[in-house]
């Protein structure tokens, strides 16, 4: 069915972009040297453009040059060479990604949004990756900010913030086609057409049809976790005066996905639907106020072996920024979200109540006061919060910026970030054998009295520029988590052989997560750039009284390795040939202390050979993994890991 809708919606676009291709404005390929990578403007740390060497916060930007060169075909394999960033393959369409520990296909401490839209899910708190299969030709940037984010972006932020942010309509006129065939990749095809209506209103239409095949099971044949994903959407942009911007964007999606369910190893296929629309205005008022309001309505309908749902999410944003006082700037807003859902569960997966409707409110305000004039700087702020399963949350930051010239900035925090409970943490019932006790079967039932996770986060970090082509960037962070989950259990009934133990949620973990992260750049010759990253991150955790829950304890201080760097190199060669390499180096991980299902320490090589034929013509040759099979990731709650292949591909890229 998605391979019948993949191949409409790419005639369909064809037909268009044939017939209004005439006329169309070429888009460069253009590349950033070291001076723009140092003007680059972030606003995910903020909520507000400035620099990101003057950002007092761990952030990283992957630009669209380095999405280009990277060779990567999915977000995750992306985020890969951000520091701070656990990223491992579970199978050919599963990923699990986090920020600073607890990694795991849903990790629930990382807050994802897309143009500000939010694809964190309220269900089971976490993303599911096969449904954001997008264009990555239209991503402008993605920004990452580490730690702490929920006094901007409120709840779940505990570990850090993935914006990806598309590129405006006016900067993606024309025509423009990417193919790519390859052992994995059997196609994956996108195209995309901009155009503008007068000369204040821009445009752009796209579609893209991905097939990818399985990869290899641990056990031998194939691992039957195929995908095929259609997707397709557009954006409008209105400068309706000097001042002012209208923005209107939408998609719609259709996956397949196979997985094969541990431990159990029952094959099944998830389906996911969906579709978005949002729509943003905002106006300058002068060069120190401005404001914006953002709607979107977002539905999912995710149907897979254990689980239907059908879900529906509004939300309304608003922001204004001002400067009430000379050296003082003034951000404040407030949103609202209500989220209905119709579910139903399969396979021993069950939930009270086949319907519900979620709503938060919230309120933030920050204020960055120059406590003196281009040295020193304050900002304080929080997000005030109230949801329906812990009530009203606080969640306070406060952060100074030393800048004492122009290759130095040191910064350092102090922040509170929830993690608040999901529909599934009050409501789910799941009958499932013991993984750890032999004859045993677990009933799991949600609870109400399930609150809040909470993390109190210390951070400092220093950027330097050495020498002009040199730049470093340290960030330090200590964690202190309280009021973790845990799965407790409460009764225990013996049937003859058989025991069956009645299991529900607390908050009876505790404990703290330190680290380190390192990013540097070195343009070594106009040709040749290197760059490289390297995080140590550990966890440690202890029970609150009554607790007794060692399965989450040990997962969560092994299963995320407490090691990772990557090393990249950008070569540009004669005639407009590109050489690109990075290399990922993984310790080990494990999903307890007696380490008896441990992954080994891994490295990635992944390369890339690039030839600009003409000025709009691109071909490429790229090798994913090329050192050899691995597995990545641990058999996690539902799904069984797969070996991560080699895998090489061909790429096309044209603009007309």
């Amino acid at each position: 069915m998605v391979q019948t809708r993949g191949v409409q919606v790419l005639v369909g676009l064809a037909i268009v972009f044939w017939a209004t291709s005439a006329g169309a404005v070429e888009e460069d390929l253009v590349a950033m040297d070291l001076e723009d990578l140092m003007e680059l403007e972030v606003t995910t740390a903020t909520k507000s453009a400035r620099r990101a060497a003057d950002t007092p916060a761990a952030v990283t930007v992957i630009t669209h040059e380095e999405i280009r060169r990277s060779g990567a075909t999915s977000i995750p394999d992306l985020l890969r060479r951000v520091p701070g960033l656990n990223v491992a393959q579970i199978d050919a369409n599963r990923w699990a990604v986090s920020a600073r520990g607890f990694n795991d296909e849903y990790s629930n401490k990382l807050l994802v949004m897309v143009d500000g839209r939010s694809i964190y899910t309220p269900l089971f708190s976490g993303i599911v990756w096969a449904e954001h299969d997008l264009m990555l030709e239209d991503i402008d940037r993605i920004e990452v900010v580490r730690g702490p984010g929920g006094t901007l972006w409120g709840a779940n932020a505990v570990n850090g913030v993935i914006n990806i942010i598309t590129k405006t309509s006016t900067e993606t006129q024309g025509l423009a086609t990417v193919s790519r065939v390859g052992t994995h990749e059997r196609f994956n095809g996108a195209s995309r057409f901009g155009g503008a209506i007068g000369d204040n209103v821009h445009y752009r239409v796209y579609g893209k049809f991905a097939d990818r095949a399985d990869y290899e099971s641990r056990l031998g044949g194939d691992a039957h976790d195929d995908w095929q994903s259609v997707r397709a959407g557009g954006r409008l942009d209105w400068q309706a005066t000097e001042d002012s911007l209208v923005t209107v964007q939408g998609d719609f999606y259709d996956a397949d996905a196979e997985h094969t369910i541990a431990p159990v190893g029952i094959e099944g296929e998830d389906e996911y639907t969906g579709g978005n629309v949002l729509a943003r205005a905002s106006h300058q008022f002068s060069d120190t106020s401005d404001m914006s309001l953002q709607l979107y309505y977002d539905r999912n309908v995710r149907d897979t072996p254990i689980i239907e749902e059908h879900r529906d999410t509004f939300d309304v944003d608003f922001q204004h920024s001002f400067q009430p006082f000379e050296g003082n700037r003034l951000v404040w807003g407030a949103g609202f979200r209500a989220s209905t859902d119709r579910i139903s569960g399969r396979l021993g997966l069950g939930f009270r109540g086949r319907a519900q409707t979620d709503n938060v409110g919230s309120f933030f305000l920050q204020d960055e006061i120059q406590v003196i004039e281009d040295l020193l700087s304050l900002t304080i702020g929080s997000k005030f919060e109230q949801n329906d399963y812990s009530g009203f949350e606080v969640q306070p930051s406060a952060r100074v910026l030393v800048t004492p010239n122009d290759r130095h900035t040191l910064w350092a925090s102090v922040s509170r970030a929830v993690r608040t409970p999901a529909r599934s943490d009050e409501d789910v019932a799941i009958f499932q054998p013991s993984t750890t006790a032999p004859n045993t079967f677990q009933q799991i039932v949600g609870s109400s009295r399930f609150d809040a996770e909470e993390v109190i986060a210390y951070e400092m970090g220093y950027r330097t520029r050495p020498l002009d082509p040199v730049t470093l960037d340290f960030a330090f962070f200590i964690n202190d988590y309280d009021d973790l989950r845990s799965v407790e259990t409460v009764s225990s009934f013996p049937f003859g052989p058989i025991t069956l133990q009645n299991q529900t949620f607390f908050n009876r973990l505790r404990g703290v997560g330190y680290g380190s992260e390192i990013a540097a750049q070195w343009a070594v010759t106009d040709f040749l750039n290197l760059s490289g990253g390297y995080h140590f991150t550990r966890t440690d955790l202890s029970f609150k009284s009554r607790g007794a829950d060692a399965n989450a304890r040990d997962a969560a201080e092994t299963e995320t390795p407490r090691h990772a760097f990557h090393i990249g190199t950008r070569i540009n060669l004669p005639w407009d040939f590109e050489f690109d390499t990075t290399l990922f180096w993984v310790d080990r991980q494990a999903t307890n202390r007696t380490n008896s299902n441990q992954i080994d320490a891994h490295a990635r090589l992944d390369m890339r050979l690039g030839w600009r034929v003409r000025e709009n013509l691109e071909v490429s040759l790229v090798g994913l993994n090329v050192i050899e099979p691995q597995q990545e990731f641990a058999d996690s709650v539902f799904t069984r890991a797969s070996d991560v292949p080699r895998s090489f591909y061909g790429s096309v890229r044209w603009l007309y």
